[in-house]
């Protein structure tokens, strides 16, 4: 579907508005560092977030596979994650604090998800103010917990304590999500990168080929997974979750079809 110049600005400087806002809570939090200590960063789900900036230290360090930090257990150290690997080097060769290219990072994902996801909703959605309608809505949404007062379910007699899903779980609401959850945006980012890039495959190899290969994928990218926590974690039990494998599969197959093919990112940029 072609989209006006004129359309992708205004998708554009929407998606930039609600990414560069993100930022405020986090300019907040440091303005309220009481003199003599110092704001870490993070504004929530803390566990995760030193996580992913303790792999990038470890990728600035010139480490490829990582280990955690926060444990005194003996590791191999043979833990591959290539978006924070990816960030770590960002981070040296920018010359930045680690917590400051985590966030110029986090902000740019929000921006590209935001635009990425106007254009995926040309494919369903034919006007302009439809599709505006849907980027400010969906930058803007949440589930409706926030509405009941009730912290708790009820069920008979008995007072379960279970909080709505809205009010602490940071994908239920967008902006939050954009806020704190930059490896969420990557993964969100990949999976829209299958409806823009799938069908071609689709089309060139059929669809039950392709829905063969793409069990395929899924299977031998777990076997991949099994293989690197038999040597590198000792056997020890892990848990795996998600259909990346299969996805950047998929962004091979394209890209080994198509060497030479131009593409426009957003509509904008070849």
């Amino acid at each position: 579907m072609n989209f006006s110049r004129k359309e992708i600005i205004y998708a554009a400087a929407w998606a930039l508005l609600i990414a560069l806002s993100t930022i405020i809570p986090y300019s907040i939090g440091a303005s309220f560092a009481p003199p003599g200590q110092h704001f870490m960063g993070f504004i929530g789900n803390n566990l995760d977030q030193n996580s992913y900036t303790a792999w990038m230290k470890q990728a600035e360090e010139g480490r490829i596979f990582f280990s955690g930090k926060f444990t005194t257990e003996a590791q191999s150290g043979w833990f591959f994650h290539p978006f924070f690997l990816a960030c770590g080097w960002f981070a040296k060769l920018a010359g930045l604090e680690t917590a400051a290219a985590y966030h110029l990072i986090r902000v740019l994902l929000a921006f590209l998800l935001l635009l990425s996801a106007y254009f995926f909703s040309g494919k369903f959605l034919k006007g302009k103010g439809q599709r505006l309608f849907f980027l400010v809505f969906l930058s803007l949404s949440s589930g409706i917990g926030w509405l009941f007062p009730q912290g708790s379910l009820l069920l008979k007699e008995n007072i379960y304590a279970i909080t709505c899903a809205d009010k602490w779980i940071t994908e239920s609401i967008t902006f939050m999500c954009l806020t704190t959850k930059s490896l969420f945006l990557a993964a969100t980012l990949l999976m829209l990168g299958v409806f823009f890039f799938g069908p071609e495959v689709e089309a060139r190899i059929g669809r039950n080929e392709f829905f063969r290969f793409w069990l395929t994928a899924i299977v031998l990218a777990g076997l991949a997974w099994l293989v690197s926590v038999q040597f590198g974690r000792g056997g020890q039990a892990g848990l795996l979750v998600g259909a990346s494998g299969a996805v950047t599969a998929t962004l091979a197959v394209f890209i080994w079809n198509n060497p030479h093919q131009e593409l426009l990112l957003w509509g904008i940029l070849p």
